[in-house]
C-alpha cells in the first residue's frame, strides 16, 4: 500500500479500517501486488520491517513458500 498526499486528519479517519485490515478507498492510496519492490530516492521512514533504515536504494522481497504452518 502506498499512501500519497493524505493529511493527518484524513489518516486518523481511516485508522479503524487499517486496524481491521480493510481496503481504503481514497484517491491518494494505492495498492500494488508484487513479490519484489525497489525504492530509490529519499526514504521518509526510520525503519523498514522493524529494521532501522535511512539509506536508498532499498529492495524489499517477499520470500514465497518459506513459511510452513502446521495446525
Amino acid at each position: 500500500m502506498i499512501i500519497g498526499n493524505v493529511g493527518v486528519l484524513e489518516y486518523l479517519r481511516y485508522i479503524p479500517s487499517l486496524l481491521r485490515g480493510r481496503k481504503i478507498f481514497h484517491a491518494d492510496v494505492h495498492y500494488i501486488i508484487t513479490e519484489e519492490i525497489e525504492i530509490n530516492g529519499e526514504l521518509l521512514c526510520s525503519e523498514i520491517d522493524g529494521e532501522p533504515s535511512d539509506e536508498a536504494p532499498v529492495t524489499i522481497a517477499i520470500a514465497t513458500q518459506k513459511i510452513c504452518i502446521l495446525i
